[in-house]
């Protein structure tokens, strides 16, 4: 965003000089002064909840709800570090194969009743019960005897799960994991009440009635709206300034934007696209809009189980061989340097990404291979046409113009493109309704094994069905490695072999925008999940003439 304009500028000189002559009353005589402080927020989750069962999310819209309400053993802070949340401590032991939690004495429920050891041991429970279809129980794999008590190979008392009383919370593991901590603070490992779930672990609420964290559900419009109120019970209360959230679930960011600018709503979901930018330079005052590289992957994912498509990774190949990333991530965020070629992107520690050889060619011989390419998967006389579907998520529509516009100019194939609703996306994603989606990826925690296993066999968020028995067994060998330095080299072999599939072709590292209030505060642009938790907001406070 540009400085503000001069003539802003002298427009906001005198407002000022007005104000000030307003509480001098022109002779100088200063009026009383009211401090106000400002407790209530408004702003958007990006869209609707798909479930309030924090052990069966993955989704930003839900997680950014369900994360004012609950908290875990740890959370993430307002510079994206891992500080304790329902634990008070942890030490560790056995190798860094034992962990030992102290739940806080102050933790308790919104209805005054004690958070306890085996509430926090629920959500590991509920991932890995077998009869409950979770979507991410797979990332509780570090736990011991997780994934054979998954797979129902084991009895659930088996489980790396021990409750010495109820303040004290012991986890082991397979083999030591540097990013359990950070793991734990996933809104599928927060502590769970019992009263939420039957008795054989299923969700059975509407929504949740209890509440450990600073926010308790007061109101719930279906479709539209949900209505937060301070949880007094809050272990952290004392410190928590906005006492009323009202997330809308409005998907479209220029409604959002429309509210914000109108006073109806204080902060955008981080959903700003680049197209909104020059709109906003004409609205806005202040530079309101906040840039936050982010840990989120853009993907392009092609259904490898349904024709054109399967069997055929050639097609799949000259598709991603005319992708110009680096012209997507101009269009799109103005940093070139944003493109990828690997799942991972690139500020992930010590892991070497992955380039392709045929990144550094020029763009005109690359062009030429994959029409090669088409010819030999046999679409040199066949006409080919695809269907690309996306969600309303920022820049997703100029991506999808920009890759239909390359496939049609340069392989002749006909491109029709589908946007759906956020929850209507992901459903059809889910059950390969689908030939290409363009999704991103949030990492629940930052290590290239978390963004890698997405292609990895029978694992529930392998959406494009792929199955590599070599890709598997590097990621397997590379999960119980206790050498950084080897389980980074068996990473990164994973990444080529996995990626040279072309299952998934990966374009951009995202850079989230957001508008957000002047007057507000209590964030950093540090924090690359984007948490935004509203314990963390608050107003300044404001100087009123009286």
């Amino acid at each position: 965003m540009p400085k503000t304009s001069l003539s802003i500028n002298i427009i906001r000189c005198f407002n000022t000089i007005f104000f000030y002559l307003a509480i001098c009353n022109f002779n100088f005589h200063v009026y009383a002064q009211k401090v106000v402080f400002r407790d209530e927020l408004t702003r958007f989750s990006g869209g609707k909840p798909i479930t309030f069962d924090p052990t069966n999310t993955n989704d930003k819209p839900t997680a950014q709800i369900l994360q004012d309400m609950f908290e875990g053993l740890t959370r993430i802070d307002r510079n994206g570090k891992v500080i304790m949340a329902i634990a008070e401590s942890y030490r560790v032991e056995n190798n860094n194969k034992t962990y030992i939690f102290k739940i806080r004495a102050n933790a308790k429920w919104s209805d005054g009743t004690q958070v306890t050891a085996e509430h926090c041991a629920l959500p590991i429970k509920r991932l890995m019960n077998p009869n409950i279809s979770t979507v991410v129980g797979f990332s509780a794999y570090p736990i011991l005897n997780s994934k054979k008590v998954f797979e129902g190979k084991l009895p659930q008392k088996m489980l790396g799960i021990q409750i010495l009383n109820p303040q004290t919370l012991v986890i082991k593991l397979e083999h030591p994991f540097p990013h359990f901590l950070e793991l734990l603070s996933s809104i599928n490992y927060v502590c769970l009440h019992p009263r939420s779930y039957d008795k054989n672990g299923k969700f059975i609420e509407h929504f949740p009635t209890m509440s450990n964290s600073a926010y308790q559900i007061q109101t719930f419009e279906e479709d539209k709206y949900i209505i937060l109120e301070k949880n007094p019970y809050f272990y952290n209360a004392d410190k928590v300034q906005i006492s009323k959230v009202t997330y809308f679930f409005t998907e479209d960011i220029l409604s959002q934007i429309n509210m914000y600018l109108t006073g109806q709503a204080n902060i955008t979901s981080a959903n700003i696209s680049s197209e909104d930018l020059p709109y906003l330079e004409n609205k806005l005052v202040d530079n309101q809009v906040q840039f936050n590289p982010s840990n989120d992957s853009v993907l392009l994912m092609i259904n490898t189980s349904i024709e054109p498509f399967k069997n055929n990774p050639k097609l799949r190949k000259a598709i991603s061989l005319v992708i110009d990333r680096r012209d997507l991530a101009k269009r799109v965020l103005s940093k070139p340097e944003y493109k990828i070629f690997d799942i991972v992107p690139y500020n992930i520690e010590d892991y070497k990404v992955y380039i392709p050889d045929w990144a550094l060619w020029t763009y005109e011989k690359r062009i030429i291979e994959a029409k090669k390419l088409m010819k030999q998967a046999g679409f040199e006389k066949k006409h080919l046409k695809i269907k690309i579907k996306y969600n309303y998520y920022p820049d997703n529509n100029k991506i999808a113009l920009g890759i239909a516009e390359m496939l049609e100019k340069h392989l002749n194939i006909t491109v029709t493109l589908e946007r759906q609703e956020f929850k209507n996306n992901i459903q059809d994603v889910r059950k390969g309704n689908y030939q290409i989606s363009i999704n991103k990826f949030y990492p629940n925690y930052i290590d290239a094994i978390e963004y890698l296993s997405i292609l990895k066999s029978n694992h529930k968020e392998n959406l494009t069905f792929m199955h590599d028995k070599k890709f598997d067994a590097l990621l397997d060998k590379a999960s119980k490695e206790n050498d950084y330095n080897v389980r980074n080299k068996l990473l990164q072999a994973a990444g080529k072999r996995g990626l040279e599939n072309y299952t998934v072709i990966p374009l951009l590292n995202y850079v989230s925008k957001y508008l957000i209030n002047y007057d507000l505060t209590g964030y950093t642009n540090e924090d690359s999940y984007i948490k935004l938790y509203s314990q963390d907001l608050y107003f300044k406070k404001m100087v009123i003439p009286q």
